[in-house]
């Protein structure tokens, strides 16, 4: 799975200088599904909003060196984000999978997808809504269907994001 991840954050940024998203993606919708399926047998929910996302990058900042330049890069890559969501459900039962995942394509129809890669064992999708210029993805989802969604509502500056794995690419 981490390759899988690398692989998705090596080759978003071109894929996002390709996507136009359309703009009916609802951050309210997400949040009504998720809190759907908080406390359901085999659903482990985590959400974190406006004021816990500020008192964590509160946190970082006074914990991250702000002369490290990757430090720096993490910081502006988070700043615009206001919101999480993550919904671990590998565990819960078939049917209540193919509910979820059905759910949850239903409202991502209307997001963009970004990127989706397969592999014998996984299926990754990310979703969101791009600016026209591709500098900024907002309220970007990992789905992968069976097993976890995993939502950062807000804007993530992709100048960072290109920088962050260029350094990454370097080591």
């Amino acid at each position: 799975m981490k390759k899988i991840a690398f692989l998705i954050l090596a080759i978003l940024p071109f894929a996002a200088s390709a996507c136009n998203a359309g703009e009916n993606f609802s951050r309210n919708r997400m949040m009504s599904l998720v809190r759907e399926y908080e406390g359901k047998e085999g659903f482990e929910v985590v959400t974190v909003g406006n004021l816990g996302i500020g008192l964590m990058k509160m946190a970082a900042g006074f914990a991250l060196d702000e002369n490290d330049v990757e430090n720096r890069l993490i910081r502006e890559t988070v700043s615009g984000i206001s919101g999480l969501a993550v919904i671990d459900y590998g565990d819960s039962d078939t049917m209540a999978k193919e509910r979820f995942n059905m759910k949850a394509e239903k409202i991502l129809e209307r997001a963009e997808l970004l990127m989706a890669v397969n592999d014998a064992e996984d299926k990754v999708m990310i979703y969101g809504v791009m600016d026209e210029d591709g500098s900024i993805i907002r309220n970007f989802v990992l789905f992968s269907p069976g097993d976890a969604l995993i939502c950062l509502f807000g804007k993530i500056p992709m100048e960072p994001v290109m920088k962050i794995i260029e350094e990454e690419y370097d080591r």
